[in-house]
Formats: structure tokens, sequence, C-alpha cells
């Protein structure tokens, strides 16, 4: 009898635990209707990062020979063959597209080295915390003009067409592709003309022609940038309130008012109203 107990009791445990230990499994595998399976979701892939490789033939005719404008424009893009560096597989497609091309021609140097239009591209990238993106991925350093700087300059000339390419385009559809959070998603991301753009950019002398259609125009969106802008630009030292900044940023960052992602993240409808009275809390301090 006390041999028998002895399984009894291990027996009658296991049975009453076991209803206990499928819930328990059954709640880590589903969750509510409406929302992502956790088994669904995977870790956040970045878009692919590749090398460039420009490759270009030498155009050898009379232009290069006796305009020295045209010489000097061709020894530049001679030099983008031998930059090193890494895009988006999709900018580098583009990238490598365009100046590959016999006909292309540089797009931010002129006979003075960076031209006017380059000064503005770069003033447009230093606002990139204005938008709730970080400045530092879309940073090009600026030809020192010492020496010989053909190659400095091909490098420059890659580099800010990149780092712009890149920036409109995140800007335009946003940075993060929501279909890799979760196969859970499937939106239709917007499309993004890159090689269309840099020939766009090629053509214009007003670089505001390009970006202005392309970068968030929705008053909401702007409102949220402005008040972003206000919190870091004052004073916030409680933990509070640099929880509201990372708020305000991530809103902008997730562009919740454009296209297909309006419904991606779930925002309180007082956000508004609750960053406005916290920048005003802090203008009075």
């Amino acid at each position: 009898m006390i041999t028998n107990l002895r399984w009894i009791a291990p027996l009658a445990a296991g049975l009453f635990l076991l209803p206990t230990t499928a819930s328990v499994a059954y709640a880590k595998t589903h969750v509510a209707d409406g929302l992502a399976k956790p088994d669904s979701v995977a870790a956040y892939n970045p878009p692919e990062v590749r090398p460039i490789h420009i490759l270009r033939k030498s155009r050898g005719n009379l232009a290069t020979l006796f305009d020295t404008l045209s010489r000097r424009n061709e020894k530049l893009l001679q030099g983008t063959m031998q930059v090193s560096a890494s895009a988006n597989n999709d900018i580098a497609t583009a990238l490598e597209e365009y100046y590959s091309n016999p006909k292309a021609l540089p797009i931010w140097i002129d006979d003075k080295g960076p031209n006017a239009k380059a000064l503005s591209a770069l003033r447009l990238l230093e606002q990139a915390e204005d938008w709730g993106l970080s400045a530092a991925d879309y940073r090009v350093a600026i030809p020192s003009g010492k020496g010989d700087q053909t190659q400095e300059l091909a490098v420059f000339e890659v580099t800010l067409s990149n780092k712009l390419l890149m920036f409109l385009q995140d800007n335009y559809r946003g940075r993060i592709d929501p279909n890799r959070l979760s196969t859970y998603y499937d939106f239709k991301r917007k499309s993004f003309g890159l090689e269309a753009t840099l020939v766009g950019l090629a053509a214009t002398r007003n670089l505001s022609e390009i970006t202005n259609r392309l970068l968030p125009s929705d008053p909401k969106f702007r409102q949220l940038a402005q008040e972003l802008k206000v919190l870091r630009s004052s004073r916030a030292q409680t933990h509070n309130d640099l929880i509201q900044m990372r708020v305000a940023a991530s809103l902008i960052a997730a562009r919740k008012f454009r296209g297909s992602l309006s419904y991606l993240v779930a925002i309180p409808l007082n956000c508004l109203s609750l960053l406005k009275n916290l920048s005003t809390r802090l203008r009075c301090r």
C-alpha cells in the first residue's frame, strides 16, 4: 500500500499542475486577437549594406582634350571608382548606375570645390535631429582644400550623394520597415525612385525643388517636430522630461502621420497636448 502511494502522490500532483502548465505554454505562444504573435516576431534586421562598386569607362572624346572643365570633371568621376564606401543595397545600386554613366556629371563639385548646392545639402543633413533622426547617420566630411584634392573631392561627391539619398528616403517612407519587425505585418511600403532622384539632384540648381516634395509637410508632423525642437533646446534634466523627449522623437521617427504607417504605432490621443504642456512648463523654469 505504501509503495502504491509513492506513485499516486506524484501522479496526482502532475494532474493538478498539468492545466496550469498548459495555460502558461499557451500564453507564451498566443496573445489577444488583433495583436502580433510572439512566435512570429524576430529581431529587427536593418537594410542590407554593401560596398559601392563604380565602374566607369573614360569618355576620351574631344571635349575632354580641349575643354578644361570637361577634363577636370572626367578626372573627378574617374576617381569615384577608387572610392571605398558602403551604402544600403538599393542606394549603392543607384549610385553605381548614375556614376557609371559616361554622360554623368558631378553633382556637388565645381571648379572651386563643393558648390552652393552641396553646402545647402550639408545644412539640410545637419537638421536630421529636428526630424527625429540621428545626424551622425548622415554626416559627411568636408574636403580639406589642401594639395591635390581630386580623390578627396571624389569621395565627397559619392558620400554626399549616398547620405542625402538615404536622408530623403528615410524621411519620405520612414526609416524603419515595419514588415521587418514581424511577419504579422504586411504593409505596402512607399516606393522611392532613387535613380530618378539622383538625376533630378544633378539637373537642378535649387536643392529645395527636390527636397520640398520629398520631406514631410503634414501640419501635425511639423507640430511634433517643433515640440521636439523646443524640448531639446530646453534644459530638461528630470527623468520624466527625458522620457517625453524620447516619446516625441519616437513619434517623429515612426512617421505616425505619413501614409501606410499611420496605424503602426499606438499613440495616446492627448499626446500633443501633453507635449505642449511639458514644453510650456520647461520654458517657465
